[in-house]
């Protein structure tokens, strides 16, 4: 990841996290693969006040170490499986992906390669094309954590995608 990236991932763990402080359900809430003396790291205490100080569980090692394979749930924009359910005792990954030229297939590769879980968000069961917009469902990580929080407090996809998928996408709910 190149520097401006890393700004970039610094700024959505930090609105990821004061989403989820502030939500009346929230999840239990990790940041992984997250090295002490790495970049991302040392970027987000740099840039964020009181990074270390977060209420959540910081783990330098991948996902992939901490829990069982069976309990991931990977979401990617490319999988072929859509969400439709939380599953409380599943582990659900948005990926740090912060990628100003965006590479198809990158998480769902990763989840093909460790034969892991791999999901979409139901946009296109929910949603459809406006008049005007860029109609990509390449979402930032914390656009779509916010999309899983009103999700998990509401039970409606509907409620969730209106919140979470901005209107510059040009996707509406559907009637």
């Amino acid at each position: 990841m190149n520097e401006k990236e890393v700004n970039h991932l610094s700024n959505q763990l930090k609105r990821v996290y004061s989403a989820n402080k502030t939500s009346e359900r929230p999840f239990n809430l990790f940041f992984t693969n997250l090295q002490e003396d790495g970049l991302i790291n040392r970027t987000c205490c740099a840039k964020v006040d009181g990074f270390r100080s977060y209420i959540i569980n910081f783990k330098e090692n991948p996902v992939t170490e901490l829990f069982d394979s069976k309990d991931l749930v990977y979401l990617s924009p490319d999988a072929e499986n859509t969400l439709q359910n939380l599953d409380p005792k599943k582990v659900y990954v948005i990926g740090g992906l912060v990628d100003d030229s965006v590479k198809s297939q990158v998480s769902l590769n990763l989840c093909q390669s460790l034969n892991l879980q791999c999901y979409k968000l139901p946009i296109d069961e929910f949603m459809e094309r406006g008049e005007t917009g860029t109609y990509k469902q390449i979402l930032t990580i914390n656009q779509i954590f916010e999309i899983l929080l009103k999700f998990y407090e509401t039970a409606d996809w509907k409620q969730a995608l209106a919140a979470g998928v901005p209107p510059r996408t040009g996707f509406i709910i559907k009637q």
